[in-house]
Formats: structure tokens, sequence, C-alpha cells
């Protein structure tokens, strides 16, 4: 089976389990690793899309914390996404209760990103824990994640997050 006919399930269990988080707004660059652990549908839909560079504008509510979100242009066709009422992937999450490192995937082309420990929030979040960035990155990733909130705060300027399946 040639790579244009391999399935989103069977493209899951060749690929290199990395992703590489970027912005327009950082010289940062920090990879994670993804978890195999979560329920097949989470690793389609974010296989599905992330067949190409997936490009987000950043929503740093600045109140939250040491995390924000960030939002793709929605996809042509439905995909389940999820919400604080009913998370994707089925498994609560609180805000609060995050680690430095995580990257969650909401579904659709929807991520956030927990760059610190300062995450003030005791909310549902939408979707789970997608990736962790090693232990080894952590300090890039704070840099990466303060660069975006100068950026919103400070400087009121659109940061652009751009994630990238590795070995895709």
């Amino acid at each position: 089976m040639d790579a244009k006919n391999t399935s989103v399930s069977d493209a899951s269990k060749q690929m290199t389990h990395l992703i590489e988080i970027s912005t327009n707004q950082s010289q940062h660059r920090v990879t994670a690793v993804l978890r195999t652990d979560l329920p097949q549908n989470v690793i389609d839909t974010f296989f599905a899309a992330t067949r190409e560079p997936l490009r987000m504008a950043v929503d740093h509510t600045m109140s939250t914390g040491d995390y924000f979100l960030s939002r793709g242009r929605p996809p042509r066709h439905p995909v389940q996404a999820g919400s604080q009422a009913t998370p994707f992937g089925g498994v609560p999450v609180l805000l609060s209760r995050l680690k430095a490192g995580d990257v969650l995937y909401s579904g659709g082309n929807d991520m956030s990103f927990a760059y610190g420990p300062h995450i003030t929030e005791p909310l549902v979040a939408r979707g789970p824990v997608l990736a962790r960035v090693p232990a080894a990155e952590l300090d890039a990733y704070w840099g990466f994640g303060r660069d975006v909130w100068e950026a919103s705060y400070r400087k009121h300027e659109l940061s652009i997050i751009t994630v990238i399946r590795k070995g895709a």
C-alpha cells in the first residue's frame, strides 16, 4: 500500500510519534512526544488535521496563567470537537491540574498549550493531553510561551502557532 492509499488509522501505527511546535513570535521551536494510549478516534482525528502543517491563531486569555488556546480555520467537513461540557476523547482534565509541557487537542483544528506551572482556572479542558514536551525542552517551551504572552499582552500582535507531525 503506498502512502497516498494509507488510511489514517494505518498511518497512525506507522508514524514517528513526535510533533514540532513553532510560532511566528519566537525563535524557540519545541518537539513534543505524542501519547499512544489515547482513544483511536482522538489519534485519527489529530492525524487527519495534521496531514499538512496545522496553523492556528492564538487566544491567550492572560488571566488563566501559563496556558493558551489556539484555533485553526474550521475544517471543510464536520469533525468531532470538544467543549467543557463534553470534552473530546471523553476524559475530563482540569486546567489547574495540567503540567508544564502538556499539549492538548480538542478536536478539529484546535489545540491548547500549558507552557508553565501556573494555571489558575479550575475549569475542564476541551480535550485530552495529546502530547508532552520532554523535560530537556521545558526551558525552551517556557520561553516559547512567554514570547506568545508578550506578543499578546505587550505588543498586541497576533501569534500564529504551527504544528507539524514529524515523520509524516
